[in-house]
């Protein structure tokens, strides 16, 4: 396998930071208590594994929406997206933010 490039590992960062930031504004504070699939449910707060879930999915299915969104050879747009990632996950982090949520609209 060939080594990453910067901008994979930038984006790559980015990804675990959200999951990370998701667990955490979940309230969970153990290990996995168990696997699911792809999914590893935790134990924290009796609220924990239902938000966890909820933020988890809704942190990769809006990051995967991204990624196919833009081609792999436009770097600038990519560049934008990580920083755009990054305020993101700094909303997230502000005591107020309670759950995440994705809107499709039809046109």
């Amino acid at each position: 396998m060939s080594s990453l490039s910067g901008l994979q590992r930038d984006v790559l960062k980015l990804y675990r930071t959200l999951l990370r930031t998701a667990k955490n504004k979940a309230g969970v504070t153990h290990s996995p208590l168990e696997k699911l699939g792809k999914l590893t449910v935790f134990v924290g707060t009796s609220h924990a594994p239902h938000k966890l879930t909820r933020m988890l999915l809704t942190v990769q299915r809006k990051f995967r929406e991204e990624a196919h969104s833009v081609h792999r050879h436009d770097w600038q747009i990519i560049e934008h997206m990580i920083r755009q990632g990054y305020k993101q996950k700094k909303v997230m982090e502000m005591p107020g933010f309670s759950a995440a949520s994705i809107k499709t609209y039809d046109h």
